[in-house]
């Protein structure tokens, strides 16, 4: 019996999580209390600046110490925060069980530091299925709205596995019904089979979604390594390909493999989207630390 990974960042990563917080999602939202801050001031704990007091300011908003000190009436202003919607759509279809370690394992671990990065600061998540199988609208989507809610996120991704055909562009219109106002919109994906998903794409846009595409490939899909004749199978349709490497053959692989990240990556900046290459390979603290940082994905 194989032995399930475990999805629960170790000690080392979730200190760094804690420090960190989602740097998109900024467009516009719901006006629930939340621990993400902007740059217009509101009502938190965290004090932006000092305005000289005018009649109708809230009395307990006064700085009492100034007045003491300087004897000039002065009120706090505080940084608003406001709860910004989190929606990770993973791809369960039966292509992201490919790789040592699989992609899907890979993307649900990921899936669950994302997850901890939202919930930590108090930021609503939905975690979306796309697979073309059949399966209940319970597997299909799910709704979290706090840090103790943590345990079901994990026992959500944990019951989740590839199977099916994708269909990604039906997966994101069905989403775009129940998306809300404003957030940020996170798709974990290999994308294949390759399509046109632009039209509801754009639509999450219109819905004023910050959308980051994360194309996640194996480092076996990203330098394959063959030696002597192979027998390919496509895990979504079951077909075979005989198959003898050759350097010739490994080269167009790769052309043809860097033609369709150029592509994937160019549509992604048509309709206003992020794009990142994932390998799996790499670990989720070089990949938040070093590479997300840089992007500004995520934020210290």
């Amino acid at each position: 019996m194989a032995v399930r990974p475990s999805l629960w960042p170790d000690s080392r990563l979730l200190e760094l999580l804690r420090r960190l917080h989602l740097g998109a999602g900024r467009s516009s939202f719901l006006w629930a209390e939340g621990r993400r801050r902007f740059g217009l001031r509101g009502a938190s704990m965290e004090i932006a600046d000092f305005r000289t007091y005018v009649q109708g300011d809230d009395l307990s908003h006064i700085d009492w110490k100034v007045l003491a000190r300087l004897d000039q009436l002065v009120v706090r202003l505080f940084h608003a925060r406001r709860a910004a919607p989190v929606t990770l759509m993973l791809d369960a279809s039966a292509s992201m069980a490919f790789g040592r370690p699989r992609k899907f394992d890979f993307a649900r671990s990921l899936a669950a530091a994302l997850g901890f990065l939202a919930l930590h600061h108090q930021d609503p998540l939905r975690v979306l299925s796309a697979t073309g199988a059949p399966t209940s609208p319970a597997a299909r989507r799910a709704e979290f709205s706090a840090v103790c809610s943590l345990p079901s996120l994990l026992a959500h991704l944990r019951n989740l596995e590839p199977r099916g055909r994708l269909d990604l562009g039906a997966s994101l219109e069905s989403a775009v019904a129940g998306t809300r106002r404003g957030g940020l919109f996170m798709i974990i994906s290999d994308f294949f089979p390759p399509g046109d998903w632009s039209r509801p794409l754009r639509r999450l846009l219109a819905a004023g979604q910050d959308l980051v595409l994360l194309h996640t490939l194996a480092p076996q899909e990203l330098r394959p390594e063959f030696s002597g004749p192979q027998r390919l199978r496509d895990s979504e349709s079951g077909a075979v390909l005989p198959l003898t490497p050759n350097r010739r053959l490994l080269r167009e692989y790769q052309r043809r493999l860097d033609v369709y990240i150029n592509q994937l990556a160019d549509a992604a900046r048509g309709v206003g989207a992020a794009y990142l290459l994932v390998d799996t390979s790499t670990s989720l603290e070089n990949l938040l630390l070093r590479d997300w940082r840089l992007r500004g994905i995520v934020r210290l």
